[in-house]
């Protein structure tokens, strides 16, 4: 965690709350769009329900717990976050634009909680860029991956536009003292992982064993730009 404190836990839980009542809110609303009622409609509705009360119970102990005012990043991360629940509404919520989205205003959490901690402005958004030089590469180099799963040859193209995004942009952060080095150093080795993954010759690997390993990169890259900050 780049900034410890008692108002970033309570913000890092409202994140997770809000990303576990996705699934039991988006079958419900299935159900209630498609007419139907049934009996997993209910206990999906309460559990969501539940769920998004934590995550406002948690917001709220953030705010009192916070040494400076967080609420400005929600309202950049909220259009985001709108985009992502009405393409997931429809049932979409796989495309690019949902996931590019949701990853965006995901990533606003390090930034509000860059602020609530009493960070100023430029390094508080610097973790927002941090976040998302980690996410956005991530979600376009997954996708190309899966492509192989169905027998389709990856496009290293878009993959490698979007590490090269975020390194340009990491370097330049890097270069005015408002993002720890360390940062880049994570970016050009998932880039460089990102290459040896889409080479033509790769193999192919199961979609359960690829989302477990991409979820043990992230939370490594996340702990490593986490301690770069933590250390700078």
């Amino acid at each position: 965690m780049a900034v410890p404190s008692r108002a970033t836990l309570l913000l890092s839980l409202a994140a997770l709350l809000v990303f576990l009542a996705r699934q039991p809110l988006k079958l419900a609303l299935d159900d209630l769009r498609r007419r139907r009622r049934v009996p997993r409609t209910r206990v999906a509705l309460i559990l969501g329900a539940s769920v998004l009360l934590g995550a406002a119970l948690a917001l709220g102990g953030a705010a009192v717990a916070a040494t400076h005012r967080f609420w400005p990043v929600a309202l950049l991360a909220a259009p985001l976050a709108a985009i992502h629940i009405w393409y997931d509404g429809r049932g979409e919520g796989r495309t690019l634009v949902a996931e590019l989205a949701g990853a965006q205003a995901l990533a606003g959490v390090a930034c509000a909680a860059g602020l609530a901690a009493g960070l100023s402005w430029p390094d508080a958004l610097s973790l927002w860029a941090a976040a998302l030089a980690l996410v956005l590469p991530a979600i376009v180099t997954v996708r190309e991956r899966v492509r192989r799963l169905h027998g389709q040859r990856p496009d290293a193209r878009g993959p490698a536009a979007a590490h090269l995004l975020a390194l340009v942009g990491a370097a330049g952060l890097a270069s005015v003292h408002v993002m720890p080095r360390g940062v880049v150093l994570v970016v050009v080795l998932l880039a460089v992982r990102a290459a040896w993954h889409l080479r033509p010759d790769a193999p192919s690997i199961p979609a359960v064993r690829l989302g477990l390993r991409e979820l043990g990169t992230g939370l490594l890259a996340a702990a490593a730009i986490g301690g770069s900050y933590v250390l700078r």
